[in-house]
């Protein structure tokens, strides 16, 4: 096994020198016509000899698009913020918070592009600060814009017999002055985090007592069914003074059933069965809803330009959780534990962006926000042994957290060159956090956050980027109240008194896009000084009784190298072939608050991780085919109170072919998890803590998920 893993990685290794071979081609963009030098222009020229009738297959057809698009999105990103997402549609943030970018995109028809712009540098006319590269999605408008939609039907099934349908539709029209569009979709395998959605998951679970003596098996199947309905709804007013109004609408449903069942066998440790049982555990959230209405206005006024945001957001997640055990035909309830969670978050954003000198914008503007948690809590165990479950007295079961958060800030913008650019910020906030605890007084906090992003362009091809930027990381409030662990059976408690992290990132890059469309190659150095990193620490619930929960730890640092290729295989005579590849190397320390040991962060991937997806577009007969190998990684590791866990997961294939089958319509065939994307871990349990060392028990697991497809079936109307 490690033979085979090191000869993948000395493959590895070599394709990016092979990759870098192409460098030595000469600057020149086939694509960007008049557009300025910081800017690629893909117009409908370039995609007319494709087979894509969306947004999204127009996009990755762009040489380091894809990368951008598969980027998660955190959910949990501070306000509005000036950053925000790095793909736009006319220039504009996209609408809300919660829809996901490429379901955004597959709704958008092929024929309401007008052209796709890369922008590299500043831009006075973006007013999202860029992280690299921004994607800038310009629709036609007015008269040249036809009344058009989309459709979507996906039969998707795996090798363990399970199968469903879904889909979706979308229309977008316009009528004088006033676009709209309206879609409706039915999700049962949500893009990008498909591992964790309808799926199946079967893993061979071994116990040991402390001399390593075999104490449980425990072959496990895990099910999760999942259903998801999104209604969206978006209206644009150009007024006649060329101000603009959009409001947006997004409201979801989602229904998950999980089941777990785990039949399994007890020894002691001279190899003596015990007991015989399955244990069977079901999860419901049973009906999660999300409701949010947004809107922007824009108006020209004076010598500059005034936007305002708006956004509104609900969501309710009821949680029940149910574990029972069969002991041959008698049924013994473990556990039960249900959450009724309510989150609000409400913001509005103000700015007013104007050119101060000709090479020289400046924004000013503020931001309000408040966010909500709302929690009904309770658990049931057998306390006392009787074969029956008991409520378990939680302080704060009933929870409350409120934030209210104020921001005041200065963007400017500086061509100080041709080839030279400098975006700068300075944000100052200021916030006020209240809860229900007794013992977690009010907490007023407040955080000064500059940012400098320097661009160079050394020629049209390449471009150096400097960035030195203070960011603070968005409160998880989950992490201020209870929850129930039920593989452990134990509640863990919530920290009120939890400080968002802050850290100090500097960061170095170099671009350079090949000639002709050939590619792009790109490299960054980065290091990250952290304080009050956020990890499991001890902590002394209401109690006085010693627990673990989310704490903050004073220091912690991040730093490595990361490299990016996407180059068009013209040189082997595959001119719409397109390879890309990436690998991020790092490494990380932070002070264990258990064992209090040097040890890496929690979220570093065991230091590196690494991908390669490969496209080919057979325009001569409309087909296009390919795959991703991902790695998320070396082995990475858990650190608790009284459990350290150590668990890999195996790379994962993914592939696709399509073919253009009549006008406008394409039938796409999907494979995921190709060859199980197995993961193994191991656990060790401690009797009291970690510090103590006395080993209770010691697990070890190996898991294999279901190979799922889909078949796709895409059109306009």
């Amino acid at each position: 096994m490690r033979k085979s893993r090191a000869a993948g990685i000395r493959v590895f290794a070599r394709a990016p020198a092979c990759i870098l071979f192409l460098a030595l081609c000469p600057p020149a963009f086939g694509q960007e016509g008049n557009a300025p030098a910081n800017t690629a222009v893909y117009d409908q020229t370039f995609f007319a000899r494709y087979n894509v009738n969306n947004a999204e297959g127009m996009l990755r057809l762009i040489p380091g698009v894809s990368a951008i698009l598969d980027t998660s999105v955190d959910q949990q990103e501070r306000g509005f913020g000036s950053a925000g997402t790095q793909v736009l549609i006319n220039g504009r943030r996209f609408p809300g918070k919660a829809n996901e970018i490429n379901t955004n995109l597959r709704r958008i028809s092929s024929a309401s592009v007008e052209r796709v712009e890369l922008i590299r540098g500043v831009s006075g006319d973006i007013a999202v600060q860029s992280e690299g590269v921004l994607v800038n999605l310009v629709l036609k408008e007015g008269t040249t814009l036809a009344s058009t939609g989309s459709w979507e039907l996906n039969a998707r099934f795996n090798d363990q017999g399970d199968e469903g349908l879904d889909g979706l539709l979308s229309y977008a029209g316009n009528w004088r002055q006033i676009s709209y569009s309206l879609g409706i979709e039915r999700n049962l395998w949500s893009p990008p985090a498909g591992d964790q959605r309808w799926t199946y998951r079967f893993h061979d679970e071994v116990f040991l007592h402390p001399d390593g003596s075999l104490a449980e098996l425990r072959p496990q199947s895990w099910q999760r069914d999942h259903e998801k309905w999104i209604y969206t709804a978006n209206v644009t007013y150009d007024f006649l003074n060329r101000d603009r109004l959009q409001i947006n609408g997004f409201y979801q449903t989602l229904a998950i059933t999980e089941k777990e069942t785990t039949p399994f066998i007890r020894f002691d440790p001279n190899g003596n069965e015990t007991l015989r049982a399955t244990d069977t555990r079901t999860r419901d959230i049973d009906f999660d809803t999300i409701f949010e209405v947004s809107g922007q206005y824009e108006a020209e006024l004076g010598p500059g330009g005034f936007t305002a945001l708006l956004l509104h957001r609900r969501q309710s997640r009821p949680t029940f959780d149910f574990r029972n055990r069969d002991l041959g035909g008698n049924l013994l309830e473990l556990s039960r534990s249900l959450a009724d969670i309510d989150r609000g978050e409400d913001i509005f954003r103000a700015t007013y962006a104007w050119r101060i000198f000709e090479d020289q914008t400046l924004e000013l503007g503020v931001e309000g926000a408040r966010n909500t948690l709302d929690q009904h809590f309770r658990v049931f165990s057998d306390l006392d042994s009787d074969g029956d479950v008991e409520e378990v007295s939680i302080p704060t079961a009933i929870a409350h957290v409120k934030e209210r958060r104020a921001e005041i800030f200065a963007n400017h913008k500086w061509a100080l060159s041709e080839n030279l650019s400098l975006d700068s910020s300075l944000n100052y906030e200021f916030s006020e956090i209240t809860n229900n605890y007794p013992f977690s007084p009010e907490r007023r906090l407040s955080f000064l956050k500059p940012r400098l992003d320097l661009r160079y362009r050394l020629s049209d091809a390449d471009q150096l980027r400097f960035l030195v930027e203070r960011t603070v990381s968005q409160l998880n409030f989950d992490n201020f109240v209870p929850s129930y662990d039920v593989v452990d059976q134990k509640i863990d408690s919530g920290n009120p008194g939890l400080e968002p992290e802050k850290t100090w990132v500097f960061e170095a890059g170099y671009e350079r896009r090949l000639g002709g469309d050939g590619g792009v190659l790109d490299a960054r150095v980065f290091y990250h000084a952290i304080t009050d990193h956020i990890d499991k620490i001890p902590f002394l619930d209401q109690s006085n009784d010693l627990v673990s929960a989310e704490g903050n730890i004073s220091s912690a640092t991040l730093y490595g190298v990361e490299g990016r290729a996407s180059v068009r295989l013209g040189m082997v005579g595959l001119p719409d072939a397109l390879l890309s590849a990436r690998y991020l190397r790092q490494w990380s320390e932070v002070s264990d608050p258990f064992t209090h040991d040097q040890r890496r962060l929690l979220d570093d991937r065991g230091g590196y991780s690494y991908d390669i997806g490969f496209r080919h577009d057979v325009t001569a007969w409309d087909m296009s085919y390919g795959f991703t190998y991902e790695s998320k990684g070396g082995e990475q590791f858990i650190s608790d109170l009284t459990v350290r866990e150590f668990y890999t997961v195996r790379p994962r294939w993914t592939g696709f072919v399509e073919r253009s089958l009549f006008a406008n319509t394409i039938l796409r065939f999907e494979v995921v998890n190709l060859f199980g994307a197995e993961e193994f871990k191991r656990r060790v349990l401690y009797v009291t803590d970690v510090m103590d060392g006395t080993i209770r028990r010691t697990e070890q697991w190996h898991e294999m998920r279901d190979v799922r497809f889909a078949i796709r079936l895409r059109g306009l109307l």
